[in-house]
C-alpha cells in the first residue's frame, strides 16, 4: 500500500533561494526517478519540502543544495507500518483493563463528614 510521506530540509542559516535537490533510494538503494527531484521552497523561510509517495517499508532521502548542505533521512517500517503503532495501543489499553479490574476490588474507607 503506497503512503506520502512529507520531508522537509531546513537549510544550513536558513538560506533561502537554493536549488534544493531530493534522490530517493529504494530497498536495493536504488533511485526512484519519478519520486526524485526539486524541494519547494516554503515561501522565503529557508525550509523546503518535497512529498513522496512509497510502497514499501524501507527507503532513503539524499538531500543536497547548491551551497553544500547535505541531508539524509532513512524511512524503515515504524513510520511505515501503521499497524505496529496499532498493537502497542491495544496492549496498552488491555493492561489497563487489567488495573482498572483490579482497583474495582479495592474497598475504601467511609468516607467521614
Amino acid at each position: 500500500m503506497a503512503k506520502t510521506f512529507r520531508v522537509e530540509y531546513q537549510a544550513p542559516g536558513s538560506k533561502t533561494g537554493l536549488t534544493v535537490n531530493a534522490v530517493c533510494k529504494d530497498e536495493t538503494h536504488t533511485e526512484v526517478v519519478a519520486q526524485s527531484g526539486v524541494m519547494v521552497e516554503d515561501a522565503a523561510t529557508g525550509k523546503y519540502y518535497k512529498d513522496f509517495v512509497v510502497d514499501n517499508a524501507d527507503w532513503t532521502i539524499q538531500i543536497s543544495d547548491d551551497a553544500g548542505g547535505k541531508a539524509i533521512k532513512h524511512f524503515s517500517k515504524p513510520e511505515f507500518d501503521t499497524h505496529g503503532i496499532a498493537a502497542v495501543v491495544d496492549g496498552i489499553s488491555a493492561q489497563l483493563v487489567i488495573i482498572d479490574g483490579k482497583l474495582d476490588g479495592i474497598t475504601y474507607p467511609p468516607m467521614i463528614g
